[in-house]
């Protein structure tokens, strides 16, 4: 297993790199909910909330429901990490990041100050960007 990512009702989104499927497993009843088709390429990351889960390969970003269908593929541009925030995505692309609405299949920049980006997260509306000495905080509209 090389990503995992919380679920919902005692459940746990887990990649599983030997058999390249994404697995919902239930921890309390050590069973597997839902399991999806091999899934193709490398996995970058895994993110979910308690109605979806996302993962982003090196060709694509899967969107699964809970029941583990798939509900949307799209072309990976080179982004190499997400972050969910209520249903939205945040995007990281070199030194870019990107915003993905729910419901919509096109990113938009997001335009910040000329910084590195080592590391991001998402938490209350507020985004926070490590740049490898200072922890920058911006709001999201």
């Amino acid at each position: 297993m090389t990503h995992i990512s919380t679920g919902f009702d005692n459940t746990l989104w887990i990649f599983n790199q030997d058999t390249q499927d994404l697995e919902l497993y239930d921890y309390k009843t050590n069973t597997t909910r839902a399991k999806t088709l091999p899934i193709k390429g490398p996995v970058l990351d895994l993110k979910s909330n308690y109605n979806t889960c996302w993962l982003l390969t090196k060709d694509h970003l899967y969107m699964y429901n809970y029941f583990g269908s798939l509900l949307k593929k799209i072309d990976n541009d080179g982004y190499t990490q997400i972050v969910e925030n209520n249903g939205n995505l945040i995007l990281k692309k070199d030194n870019e990041l990107f915003y993905l609405k729910d419901n919509t299949e096109t990113p938009n920049t997001i335009k910040l100050p000329d910084l590195l980006i080592n590391q991001f997260f998402v938490t209350n509306e507020t985004m926070y960007i490590y740049d490898g000495e200072y922890l920058h905080k911006f709001k999201i509209n």
